[in-house]
C-alpha cells in the first residue's frame, strides 16, 4: 500500500500545470507581440502613406512649374503683337497651339486682352469669348504683379470641361494692364498619376489650394471645386508644419484613416495622401486570433518549440519572396530599359539601311555599312539583356519538338567557320555514331548554347583549332563538348566565368567586345532544360566547355512534313482571308499578293461562309475572333453545308497560340495554325504545304513569331518591304489614335467597347504589342461575363492603348 500519495499525484499534476503555466506565459508574450505588431503595421502604412505624399508633391510641383514655363513663353510669343490686326492673332494661335502641344497636363492656351475679350487660344475654335468675368482676370487687372495665380476649377467656357486656369499677367510697354495669359489644367492629367502610384484600393488623393479650394481629388472628383478651409488641415496642421502625419478620422465617410500632407516649397498649394486603417486592423485582427487559437490548442515546451519553428520558417519564407521578387523587379527594369534602347537603335538602322540602298560613294557607303553592323551587334547585345531577363522571370518557355541531331551540329559549326578560317584556325566536328537521328527537344536553343561556346572558343584562341564533340551517355543523356587550343584559364577566372557580365581578364589585345551574358544564359539554358554545364581548363593547355542534357530519341519525321526552305517557288493559290481588322487585311493581303497569289478578302465569319460557299478556294486564312460570326463557327457552316470549298484547308489565324485554343480550332475542323505577328517564313511554309495539297496535314500548330514591336517590324521589313510596313504601322496608328480619343466615350459603352477590345486583340497581336494584346483579351473575356465595363481591367486597357500608341508612333520614324 502506498503511504506517501501525495507526491504521486503531484508529480502526474506537474507536467498538466506546467504546461498551464507555459500556455499562460505563452499568452502574455502573444499579446504583447500582437500589440507591437499592430502598431508596426500601423507604422508602415504610415510612411507608405508619407510617401505617396511626397510623389505626388513632388509630381504636382514639376506639372506647374511646365505648365508655368510654357505661360511665360506664352506670354513672350504675343508681346508685341496687336490684339486688334487679324494677322498677329493667326500668329499668335499658332504659337499658343505649338505650345500646348509640348505640355500634356495643359489643355488649352488662351490669350486674353485688357477688356477680358479672348484674343488668341490654341483649340480650333474660331469664335471668340469675354473672360472679363474670370478670377484669374478680375485677379490680375487689380493686382500689378509677375506672380502666377492659380484659379479654382471652374467650368470652361470653351472647352466645356472642368479646368484649372494658371495664368499670368500682360503689361503694356508704360506698366498697365494689357491682359492676361492662362493655361487650362487638366484635371484627369493628375488622376492619370494617381492611378498609376497608388498601391492601395482605398488610397485617396488631393490637391488643394491653401485658402481651402479643391483643385484635384482621385477618386472622389465630385469634390473637385468644393472649400475645406475649416477643415483641421487648414485650420491647425498647415500653420504648424509645412509637412506631417496624422490619424483621425475622415471628413467624408467618418472612418479612421491615415493621413499625411504636403504644402510645396514653390506653389501655394498643398497635397495630401490618405488610407483607411480599417483594411489594416481587420488584418492584423485575423492575425491576432490565429495566435491566440494556436497557442490554446497547443500546450507545454511542444506548443513553444512548435511556435519557433514555424516563426523561423514563415521569415524564411518572407526573404524568399523578397528574393524572388527583387529578382523579378530587376527583370522588368532590364526588359524596360532594352526597349528604350531598342527605339532609337531601331531608327539608327533603318536611315542606315536607307542610305545603303541611296546611291552613295564607295567611302560613305562603307560609312553607312559601319553604322549598320555596329547597331546590328548593338541589337545582339540588347536581345541577350531581354533573354537574361526573360530566364530570371521564369517566363522563357522551351520546345519540346523532333528534330536531326547531326544536321543541327554540322550546320551550327558551319556557321561559326568563316571566323574560324579569318583567324586561320582548324575546325572539326567528331560527332559518335551511335548517337539517335532524330531526337526532342529545341533545336534553337541548343544551337543558341553551341554558338556561345563556339564563338567564345574562336575569340580566345589565336591559333591550334576548335572542335566540336558529341557523345551519348547513360540513358537518354548526351554530351557535347567544344575544346579549343587557346591560353586556358586559371581557377579564379573559371569560378566567375558564368555569371552574367561576367568577362574573362586577359591581355588588351586579347580582350574582345561583348556583354559577358554568352555564358550566363547558356547556363541558364542548359539548367532550363534539366542538364549541367562546365569548364576543365588550365593555363597553357587551352580549354573544354562541355555541358550534358537529355534528348530524347524521335521517330523520323518525313521529308514532306518537314518545313520548305523560306522563298522557295510555289505555284499561285486562290486564298479567302477572313479578319475584320483593316490592317490586318492590309498585312495578309501585302504578304500574299507579294508572292503572286489571288487574295479575296472579306471582314467578318458570316461573309467567309457565303464566299466560301459560291466559289472553291485553295486556302482559307480565318481570323477566329470576328464580329457577327467568329472564326470557329464560320469553320462549322462552310464544313456542314458542302458547298465548293467544304474541304478546302482552313487556317486558324490568331494571337492566342494557347494549347487548349489549337484544340479548340481543331476541333472546329480547322486544319492548321498561323499564329500573330505573322512570320512571313512561316506563313510560306504554310502555303508552300498547302499548294501541293489540298488535305490539312496533321502537324504540329506552332510559331516561334516576334515577341515585340521592334522584332515584329524588323521581321515585316524583311517580309513585305519597308513603303508596305511603313503604311502598315500609319493605318495601325491612326486606329490607335482614334481608340484613344474615343476612350472617355467606350467606358460608358459596353456594346462598343467589347467590339473595340475584339479588334484591338488582333490589330496589336499583328504588330506583336504583346501587353496590349493580354489587356484587349482580358477585358473582352471579362466583358463576356459582365454587365457594364469592368474598371480594372478597362484601366488596363486604356494604359496599355497609350503605351502602344506612344510605341507605335516612336517607331514611325524608321
Amino acid at each position: 500500500m502506498d503511504r506517501n500519495p501525495r507526491p504521486n499525484l503531484w508529480r502526474r499534476g506537474a507536467p498538466f500545470w506546467s504546461a498551464v503555466l507555459l500556455v499562460a506565459l505563452a499568452m502574455v508574450i502573444v499579446a504583447v507581440l500582437c500589440a507591437i505588431n499592430r502598431e508596426e503595421r500601423l507604422a508602415a502604412a504610415e510612411r507608405d502613406v508619407e510617401s505617396l505624399a511626397d510623389i505626388f508633391a513632388e509630381h504636382a510641383d514639376r506639372a506647374l512649374q511646365g505648365i508655368d514655363l510654357t505661360i511665360v513663353a506664352a506670354r513672350e510669343s504675343v508681346q508685341g503683337l496687336r490684339s486688334d490686326d487679324p494677322r498677329d492673332r493667326a500668329l499668335a494661335k499658332t504659337n499658343l497651339q505649338r505650345l500646348a502641344l509640348g505640355v500634356p497636363q495643359v489643355r488649352i492656351i488662351v490669350w486674353v486682352d485688357a477688356h477680358g475679350q479672348d484674343v488668341a487660344d490654341s483649340s480650333d475654335s474660331m469664335n471668340t469669348l469675354n473672360l472679363a468675368d474670370r478670377s484669374y482676370f478680375v485677379h490680375h487687372a487689380g493686382i500689378d504683379d509677375d506672380a502666377p495665380h492659380l484659379s479654382e476649377p471652374v467650368l470652361g467656357k470653351r472647352t466645356n470641361q472642368i479646368t484649372m486656369n494658371w495664368s499670368r499677367r500682360i503689361n503694356a510697354p508704360d506698366g498697365s494692364f494689357a491682359g492676361v495669359i492662362v493655361a487650362g489644367l487638366e484635371p484627369a492629367y493628375f488622376g492619370r498619376f494617381y492611378n498609376a502610384v497608388r498601391r492601395e484600393p482605398g488610397d485617396w488623393i488631393g490637391m488643394y489650394r491653401l485658402d481651402g479650394i479643391t483643385l484635384a481629388r482621385f477618386p472622389q472628383t465630385d469634390f473637385v471645386g468644393a472649400t475645406r478651409s475649416n477643415a483641421v488641415l487648414f485650420t491647425d496642421l498647415i500653420p504648424a508644419a509645412p509637412k506631417g502625419t496624422r490619424r483621425d478620422y475622415s471628413g467624408f465617410t467618418g472612418v479612421p484613416r491615415l493621413f499625411a500632407y504636403r504644402v510645396s516649397e514653390i506653389f501655394p498649394i498643398v497635397t495630401t495622401a490618405s488610407r483607411p486603417q480599417t483594411p489594416i486592423e481587420a488584418a492584423w485582427l485575423r492575425a491576432t486570433a490565429i495566435a491566440a487559437a494556436a497557442t490554446l490548442l497547443i500546450g507545454g515546451l511542444a506548443l513553444l518549440c512548435v511556435w519557433q519553428l514555424e516563426q523561423r520558417r514563415r521569415w524564411m519564407d518572407a526573404q524568399a519572396r523578397e528574393a524572388e521578387a527583387n529578382a523579378a523587379s530587376r527583370a522588368r527594369f532590364v526588359a524596360v530599359m532594352s526597349h528604350e534602347i531598342r527605339t532609337p537603335l531601331n531608327g539608327i538602322l533603318g536611315f542606315a539601311d536607307l542610305l545603303l540602298d541611296g546611291d552613295l560613294k564607295p567611302q560613305e557607303k562603307h560609312w553607312a555599312a559601319t553604322i549598320r553592323d555596329a547597331g546590328n551587334l548593338l541589337r545582339g547585345i540588347v536581345n541577350d539583356v531581354l533573354d537574361l531577363a526573360k530566364i530570371e522571370a521564369g517566363k522563357l518557355a522551351l520546345l519540346d519538338a523532333p528534330f536531326e541531331l547531326r544536321p543541327t551540329l554540322e550546320s551550327t559549326l558551319a556557321l561559326m567557320r568563316p571566323l574560324a578560317d579569318a583567324k586561320r584556325l582548324v575546325t572539326r566536328a567528331e560527332i559518335a555514331r551511335d548517337l539517335p537521328e532524330w531526337v526532342r527537344g529545341d533545336a534553337a536553343r541548343l544551337r543558341q548554347i553551341l554558338l556561345n561556346l563556339l564563338s567564345n572558343a574562336i575569340k580566345f584562341t589565336n591559333e591550334g583549332s576548335v572542335e566540336l564533340r558529341c557523345r551519348a551517355l547513360d540513358g537518354e543523356r548526351v554530351r557535347f563538348e567544344i575544346a579549343d587550343t587557346g591560353a586556358g584559364l586559371t581557377p579564379a577566372q573559371i569560378a566567375s566565368l558564368f555569371k552574367p557580365f561576367v568577362q574573362v581578364d586577359k591581355l588588351p589585345s586579347q580582350r574582345m567586345s561583348g556583354t559577358g551574358l554568352g555564358l550566363a544564359i547558356s547556363k541558364d539554358l542548359v539548367e532550363s532544360m534539366g542538364g549541367t554545364i562546365g569548364i576543365d581548363s588550365a593555363p597553357g593547355v587551352g580549354s573544354i566547355f562541355w555541358f550534358e542534357i537529355a534528348l530524347r530519341a524521335a521517330a523520323a519525321v518525313a521529308r514532306d512534313e518537314i518545313a520548305v526552305e523560306p522563298g522557295a517557288k510555289i505555284s499561285s493559290l486562290k486564298i479567302l482571308v477572313a479578319d475584320d481588322v483593316p490592317t490586318n487585311q492590309h498585312l495578309l493581303r501585302a504578304l500574299l499578293m507579294r508572292d503572286g497569289h489571288r487574295v479575296q478578302i472579306v471582314a467578318d465569319g458570316q461573309a467567309a461562309v457565303n464566299a466560301a460557299n459560291e466559289q472553291r478556294f485553295d486556302l482559307i486564312l480565318m481570323d477566329v475572333e470576328m464580329p457577327l460570326m467568329d472564326g470557329l463557327q464560320a469553320t462549322r457552316e462552310i464544313r456542314a453545308h458542302g458547298g465548293p470549298s467544304a474541304e478546302t484547308p482552313i487556317v486558324a489565324v490568331t494571337a492566342n497560340v494557347l494549347p487548349e485554343q489549337i484544340a479548340t480550332c481543331r476541333n472546329a475542323g480547322m486544319s492548321d495554325y498561323l499564329s500573330k505577328p505573322i512570320d512571313r517564313d512561316a506563313l510560306s511554309t504554310l502555303l508552300a504545304r498547302y499548294a501541293r495539297t489540298v488535305t490539312a496535314p496533321e502537324t504540329p500548330l506552332a510559331s516561334d513569331a516576334p515577341d515585340t514591336l521592334a522584332r515584329t517590324l524588323d521581321a515585316l521589313r524583311g517580309q513585305i518591304g519597308a513603303a508596305p510596313t511603313r503604311e502598315l504601322v500609319a493605318l495601325s496608328l491612326a486606329h490607335l489614335e482614334q481608340v484613344s480619343a474615343r476612350l472617355d466615350a467606350l467606358a460608358h459603352d459596353p456594346v462598343t467597347a467589347s467590339a473595340e477590345a475584339h479588334a484591338m486583340t488582333s490589330l496589336a497581336g499583328n504588330l506583336g504589342l504583346t501587353e496590349l494584346v493580354d489587356a484587349s483579351r482580358d477585358l473582352s473575356e471579362q466583358m463576356r461575363t459582365q454587365h457594364g465595363v469592368p474598371p480594372q481591367a478597362w484601366a488596363r486597357f486604356s494604359n496599355a492603348v497609350q503605351t502602344g500608341l506612344q510605341e507605335l508612333a516612336a517607331s514611325v520614324q524608321i
